[in-house]
């Protein structure tokens, strides 16, 4: 990466943080957007949740297959 072009990364960055620290409203919703996206992607039950249904399907289909 050129110098310049980190400078210019540095700079939009000191940017978003001060625009950040100044919007309270927007640090606000920005932290419930990720905890959303936090809980829908990672959380263990989710992944519980996923696994349940693909059981229900072997079922589903173990149940069709024996008629």
């Amino acid at each position: 990466m050129e110098l310049t072009a980190f400078c210019f990364v540095v700079e939009e960055t000191s940017s978003k943080i001060v625009q950040l620290l100044k919007d309270k409203d927007l640090r606000e919703r920005l932290g419930k957007e990720a905890r959303e996206s936090v809980r829908k992607k990672f959380l263990l039950t989710r992944y519980v949740e996923e696994y349940l249904d693909l059981f229900n399907s072997f079922e589903a289909s173990y149940k069709l297959r024996r008629w």
